[in-house]
């Protein structure tokens, strides 16, 4: 009996010590489990991290679109008479803000790409404005309108180049080599593919040289109409309406020829072909008169 009641103060004492182990026991488990929740690594629920980075996407791509629309001067709240240290300090300032290597390693690449396009903004404004000289070319450039980002800088580059193909062009058509001439405005075409007064320019060529090899009549139809579409959409290309006078004059209309001649005066009342176009048919509507009035 003895025995029997050793053991059971045994299991007695067993059963107050074996919560405390087992409790230091699950303690030791779930503290890794606390600190990587406690970090951030581990959330239960909905994340208030991945919120808070979803505000600042959204934060960041207004930023971009806003300085976007600005012009650099505007985006560093500088002017132009800004010595180069501020324009440093400047930079400075927005990328200790901006700069996504100062967030750390646990950063989503969305959040990262965002703050990425808004210093990358930040620096091409730095380069563009760091020197006095820049600043003061900068300056003019906004005054005369020709300033912009650097994509509408390669826009602008390539409508100039556009220009200069299309003058070869209007070279080679003066002496009336037309396939010479359709080369050079295709050149250009291609880097100012929406410009009329190419297309215009491109389609009259190519009716003259077409009507070196056939009838000319089918072919000037056909020009009258594209151009005439052309020139509806952009009405103030006084080139359109000068051909439009000449492919009528093919077509046996002088009179819808006439008023697409005296058109082209309503924008340069001085141009020497519409005058001359216009004179000329002044001159045969005299001539008409006077032999109505004699009845020859």
């Amino acid at each position: 009996r003895f025995g029997r009641e050793e053991d059971g103060a045994k299991n007695v004492a067993a059963a107050f010590v074996a919560p405390s182990y087992l409790f230091q026991q699950v303690a030791e488990g779930l503290r890794p489990v606390l600190f990587a929740t406690e970090a951030g690594f581990v959330v239960f629920g909905d994340n208030p991290a991945e919120e808070r980075e979803a505000e600042e996407v959204t934060r960041l791509d207004a930023e971009y679109e806003a300085l976007e629309d600005l012009n650099l001067f505007e985006r560093f709240g500088i002017n132009q008479r800004a010595t180069d240290e501020e324009v440093r300090h400047r930079r400075d300032e927005l990328m200790k803000r901006l700069h996504p290597d100062r967030l750390g390693p646990a950063i989503t690449k969305t959040l990262q790409d965002a703050r990425q396009r808004v210093v990358s903004l930040v620096n091409e404004t730095f380069e563009e404005l760091k020197t006095s000289d820049q600043r003061y070319s900068y300056a003019l450039a906004l005054d005369s309108g020709t300033a912009g980002t650097v994509e509408e800088k390669a826009q602008l580059e390539a409508a100039q180049r556009a220009e200069i193909y299309f003058k070869k062009a209007e070279v080679l058509f003066r002496t009336k080599n037309y396939p010479g001439a359709l080369v050079e405005v295709d050149a250009a075409l291609d880097l100012s593919p929406k410009e009329p007064e190419f297309e215009i320019f491109r389609t009259y060529c190519h009716f003259l040289e077409q009507a070196r090899e056939k009838g000319a009549r089918e072919d000037a139809v056909t020009a009258i109409r594209k151009i005439r579409g052309l020139v509806h959409a952009h009405p103030t290309v006084a080139r359109g309406y000068l051909y439009l006078g000449y492919l009528n004059k093919v077509v046996e209309k002088p009179d819808v020829a006439t008023k697409y001649f005296r058109k082209v005066l309503e924008f340069e009342e001085d141009h020497p072909e519409a005058s001359r176009e216009v004179r000329l048919a002044t001159l045969r509507k005299e001539k008409q008169e006077k032999k109505r009035r004699w009845g020859l």
